[in-house]
């Protein structure tokens, strides 16, 4: 019995050893206040076809290296590609995966633009299926392509 009331005992102050102290009293030691990240929403549009009746916009949200959206293409008279863009701002390059749904099917491709000025212009290269049969899209060659897709900067929907 006395066995029982030792191990009773070192069970117990063990226990209240390892539980979290109550701080409750105690002011906390740092009180920083942490800043929310600024945020920059741009919004770019493209227009194209016989009487520019073909338009693609993209809205981004820039936060650090962060860079997310939303790119909607809408040919006229013809099923569009409606999806959002997940991106890391690295140097003045965007890169990153625009997933989106196509005539009913998801998909997704590797994307990259760069701003310049007030235009976004977009890399255009040869893209092939990660996996084939998967509908994932990535740069054949990552190195080649040229920056040539351009969208206008215009006033962002509110």
């Amino acid at each position: 019995m006395q066995t029982f009331k030792i191990l009773l005992g070192v069970s117990l102050l063990w226990t209240m050893a390892c539980a979290p102290a109550d701080n409750t009293n105690n002011p906390p030691t740092a009180n920083v206040p942490t800043e929310a990240p600024k945020v920059e929403t741009k919004c770019f549009l493209r227009t194209e076809g016989d009487k520019n009746q073909d338009s693609t916009t993209v809205s981004l949200s820039f936060s650090r290296n962060l860079v997310s959206g939303n790119m909607d293409w809408m040919p006229f008279e013809k099923d569009g590609a409606h999806g959002a863009i997940e991106a890391t701002l690295e140097g003045d390059k965007i890169k990153g995966i625009f997933r989106y749904i196509i005539e009913g099917s998801r998909q997704s491709e590797e994307v990259e633009f760069q701003i310049i000025g007030n235009n976004l212009v977009q890399k255009e290269a040869e893209l092939v299926e990660k996996i084939p049969g998967q509908g994932d899209l990535v740069f054949k060659d990552p190195a080649k392509g040229d920056f040539t897709k351009v969208f206008k900067e215009v006033a962002c929907p509110k």
